[in-house]
């Protein structure tokens, strides 16, 4: 199991605890995963296929839409997705708390 932070759209962060494998995280987002890093050692994950699926957005990271439900998760040096620490569920509650309220459009 690890624990990761759920923002879907709309909606305020929520950190769950999945069980790490491609099918778990798949069903978080809908489809197909692609992870982005977004700081060291930390990675947002997101449909693959979202826009083809015309998926609403969700936020901005800088120029490009974040578009459906995502999730935010630590990762190893291989790239493996693993739990999030307290320090960073402190730093993405910020943030998503921010993006919410409108005081903070974007990532990055």
């Amino acid at each position: 199991m690890i624990t990761v932070g759920v923002f879907k759209v709309g909606l305020p962060l929520s950190i769950v605890e999945i069980a790490g494998n491609l099918d778990s995280m798949q069903k978080l987002v809908g489809g197909l995963i692609e992870m982005v890093p977004i700081a060291e050692g930390l990675s947002l994950v997101c449909n693959e296929e979202g826009a083809v699926m015309m998926l609403p957005v969700n936020f901005r990271m800088g120029s490009m839409p974040i578009i459906g439900d995502v999730f935010f998760t630590r990762h190893s040096e291989g790239g493996k997705a693993v739990s999030l620490t307290e320090a960073d569920i402190g730093l993405i509650s910020t943030l998503c708390r921010q993006i919410r309220a409108g005081t903070r459009r974007a990532v990055g």
